[in-house]
């Protein structure tokens, strides 16, 4: 298929780089069973729930702007990746990145005390100045208070593990009898629509619950890390009672003030890589918009003005309301006929929208479905294809009612038509699909 699909780019004379045939007609292909209001409002979408941001690119490759905007917002994304990754791996670790700037100037007070009392502690020892008693009531006093705080944080893994277990256990299911009872008030109900929404729920459910789980995996780890260092402190607090020796206690404070410094000093180093990412991350997201709208600047004002002056073909007249694509920056852009907001107006604006893309770019064809025209005046409708036979390149149409158009027009589908279909003996594949076929006895 990528091998058929380059091929078509080289038939095409489509010189354009880093763009596939695929992509590059994807959402100019505006047939049924797309829903119209996604065309309307979205031209640039090539599939139902694409970000803006990937119909944004697509534009670029097609007026050939993608390579220089590409690597900013690769940049943009690294950064945005970055910034996920130390989010949701802080959210599981022992040490979390200080919240605010009051944590961290408090995290810094506590590290600038207790390496005083580190030194402190090593002058008086080396002065033989300690004293067993009072060294092995101040541990056991520091240690206890530590043991508190790992309880309580223990009591918030555990109520947090009740919440999840708690979700774990919601499960709900629509049985088919339940539409049955539903019949009795709703007789035009669609149960096959129905089934559709429980199908996804039930898929939505499994998704759920494997997230579910990760997170109950996750705040057992932390639980059992918690056990582990409540119990720790616990020996700690025991050995000190019972140890004789003022060099053991001095060496376990000790230990325990430099392990405290590493996690608050740990806690402050993240905070200042988190503010190091998203302070990059804004930079480049406004570099990246910057670029945006540098390249696609004079690329939108050929594409509105080249709208404007079709619209006053098929409307007759250049005071009728125009489309307007406006792109505001890498993941955001709109479309509309302004004022105008008819039906009808707004389909005509999409027509030109593509009418516009194919005369200032490479892109080879477009296909519009018969939808396309249904809400149009006829008059309207005869002049867009007036344009369509101008066009130097391929355009692919279904249309109805043919016989309510003019004769220069009927004239001019006559001569381009590939395939009609009607009732008798015109159907596709010989049959009409929405009649029931006689069964034979």
């Amino acid at each position: 298929m990528t091998q058929f699909q380059n091929e078509l780019l080289k038939i095409y004379g489509i010189t354009i780089p880093d763009v596939t045939f695929r992509g590059m007609i994807g959402n100019f292909i505006r047939v049924h069973p797309l829903a119209p209001s996604r065309l309307i409002e979205y031209p640039l979408q090539a599939a139902d729930g694409q970000k803006q941001s990937q119909q944004i690119v697509n534009f670029e490759k097609l007026f050939d702007s993608y390579r220089e905007i590409n690597i900013l917002k690769k940049v943009y994304e690294d950064l945005k990746n970055r910034s996920s990754v130390l989010q949701s791996a802080s959210k599981y670790d022992y040490v979390r990145p200080a919240q605010n700037k009051t944590i961290y100037n408090r995290n810094k007070d506590r590290i600038d005390y207790l390496q005083k009392q580190i030194e402190t502690l090593k002058i008086e020892s080396e002065k033989g100045l300690l004293n067993l008693k009072v060294e092995q009531d101040d541990s056991t006093r520091e240690l206890i208070q530590d043991i508190n705080r790992q309880r309580d944080i223990k009591s918030d893994i555990l109520m947090q593990i009740a919440a999840v277990k708690r979700n774990q256990g919601i499960k709900t299911k629509v049985k088919k009898q339940d539409y049955e009872s539903l019949k009795l008030f709703f007789p035009d109900l669609n149960t096959e629509y129905l089934d559709e929404v429980e199908n996804f729920h039930i898929k939505l459910t499994k998704i759920l619950d494997r997230e579910i789980k990760e997170a109950l995996n996750k705040l057992q780890d932390q639980l059992g890390l918690i056990n582990q260092t409540i119990q720790n402190l616990e020996s700690k607090v025991k050995k000190i009672s019972s140890t004789p020796s003022v060099d053991m206690v001095l060496v376990e404070k000790l230990s325990r003030y430099d392990s405290e410094i590493q996690n608050l000093q740990k806690a402050n180093d993240l905070y200042d890589e988190k503010k190091q990412i998203n302070s990059e991350k804004r930079e480049s997201k406004q570099r990246w918009d910057d670029a945006v709208e540098k390249e696609l600047d004079s690329t939108q004002q050929d594409i509105n003005n080249k709208m404007r002056k079709l619209n006053a073909e098929v409307c007759g007249s250049d005071k009728a309301y125009a489309p307007i694509l406006s792109i505001k920056d890498g993941s955001h852009y709109t479309f509309n006929t302004s004022a105008d907001t008819g039906t009808g107006s707004e389909y005509k604006g999409l027509i030109l929208f593509d009418i516009a893309c194919l005369k200032l770019s490479e892109l080879p064809l477009f296909i519009h479905d018969s939808l396309l025209f249904t809400n149009i005046e006829m008059d309207r409708v005869e002049n867009i294809i007036k344009l369509y036979s101008k066009l130097k390149k391929q355009v692919f149409i279904s249309i109805d009612r043919t016989e309510e158009l003019n004769e220069e027009i009927q004239n001019i589908i006559q001569q381009h038509q590939v395939l009609k279909l009607d009732r008798g003996s015109n159907e596709l594949f010989g049959r009409t699909w929405s009649l029931k076929e006689e069964k034979e006895d």
